[in-house]
């Protein structure tokens, strides 16, 4: 089936199709790859009766490394003289060999931070085979990074309309599961909660080929269950998201990967509502899971804000040395301020007059070279208390259909799941 005709068309941002692969690639190989990549999409757009005669002596020309004389990894030189070889018999091309040669430019680009190159890539997969789930998916996630948000919805939809035509019901669930994240990071949270929910619905209700089998299908449920977490946060349903992070603890305990970033994410929740022993107690158990700069950064600044309201003093010194080098070592730009507030709150929550004004003061300079508005507005009063030495961080306690036995219950259960993770690796 085709395309429908919008997904076709460049982006508005182009001056013409392919422009970003000679914008960010340079040299030769942003030229190789600009013909390449429009013959892709001319081969794609033509009926198969007449591809024989695209490109005639198309292949002739080509480099002899079919590389554009650049250093590249052994699968996008692969690729690259696969798609030499379209130039040379269009006519033999097929399209799922087209579309896998373009994916692996694709994860090249990206790897090599051309952004803009691997989303066009990504739809030249698309667009060469359009019975692909999974490459129509990957075009919606990469537009969704760039901040695309036109682009990303449309080739979402797409994804999600093939997946339920073919019966892949786990492509189906994710589709949806990204529109949703989409809605999400561009803040309209009702429509977020709707595709969220439909997923989720859809996740309990297979009716088609699930790749993989149904554990599989399970663990995206607790993706989902997680995300209408995140969804209840932004909205302030509170005890909804601790409802919804316990079914989602039960769906990712076993053969999930991301059960490190639902239990921070819980225990974020937990210490924003004032239960800061019981996010203590989880940010310890999953801070050895998380080894870039930035993650270690975001785990270790929460704990020492929670390690201060609880007057922990030993898990605040432990860790605070660590957290203090990353912060100093990353660039000012990428260092998200709230890091420097959590940091003021735990050194001021122990007394630490002097130090918390430094980390609320540098909050402050990050906040505004970033431009986060939310940040300043709470440091300005932040920085103020530390001042006059009466900052207390004691939120109230939520009010939540959880009872402790069964909020404890997920705070042991999360904890124990860290460390045989742990343990297994």
């Amino acid at each position: 089936m085709p395309l429908p005709r919008p997904l076709l068309l460049p982006a508005p941002s182009e001056p013409f199709s392919g422009w970003t692969n000679v914008a960010e690639v340079p040299g030769e190989l942003g030229g190789t790859l600009l013909v390449l990549y429009r013959s892709v999409l001319l081969w794609a757009e033509t009926p198969a009766a007449e591809r024989a005669a695209l490109f005639a002596g198309g292949g002739a020309g080509a480099p002899a490394a079919a590389d554009g004389g650049a250093a590249l990894p052994a699968e996008a030189t692969a690729a690259l003289r696969d798609l030499h070889a379209l130039r040379a018999e269009p006519g033999r091309a097929r399209a799922a060999m087209v579309s896998r040669a373009c994916d692996a430019v694709s994860a090249w680009a990206e790897a090599e931070g051309h952004s803009g190159a691997a989303l066009a890539w990504a739809r030249a997969a698309a667009v060469a085979y359009p019975a692909n789930v999974a490459a129509a998916h990957r075009v919606g996630i990469l537009a969704r990074r760039r901040a695309d948000y036109a682009t990303a919805e449309a080739w979402l939809q797409h994804a999600g309309s093939m997946a339920r035509r073919h019966g892949d019901w786990y492509g189906f669930v994710l589709s949806l599961n990204s529109l949703g994240n989409l809605h999400v990071q561009h803040g309209e949270f009702g429509q977020a909660r709707a595709s969220l929910a439909k997923a989720l619905g859809a996740a309990r209700r297979p009716r088609g080929r699930v790749e993989g089998g149904r554990k599989r299908l399970r663990i995206r449920e607790g993706y989902v269950l997680h995300d209408l977490m995140t969804v209840s946060v932004y909205t302030g349903d509170f005890s909804g998201a601790e409802r919804y992070a316990a079914e989602a603890f039960e769906r990712m305990r076993v053969g999930s990967r991301r059960l490190p970033v639902l239990a921070h994410d819980v225990a974020g929740l937990w210490m924003e509502r004032g239960r800061f022993g019981r996010a203590l107690e989880v940010f310890q158990a999953v801070l050895p899971h998380f080894h870039s700069q930035e993650a270690r950064a975001r785990v270790l600044t929460n704990l020492l804000r929670a390690a201060g309201a609880t007057r922990r003093k030993d898990a605040f010194e432990r860790h605070s040395s660590e957290a203090r080098s990353i912060l100093e070592a990353m660039p000012a730009a990428e260092t998200p301020a709230a890091f420097w507030t959590c940091l003021a709150r735990g050194e001021a929550s122990l007394g630490h007059w002097d130090a918390a004004e430094r980390a609320s003061l540098r909050a402050g300079e990050v906040a505004e070279l970033r431009q986060e508005a939310d940040q300043l507005a709470e440091i300005i009063p932040l920085l103020e208390s530390i001042r006059l030495h009466r900052y207390a961080d004691t939120l109230p306690e939520a009010v939540s259909p959880l009872d402790e036995r069964a909020s404890r219950s997920l705070a042991t259960g999360l904890v124990e799941c860290l460390a045989a993770m742990r343990a297994g690796d």
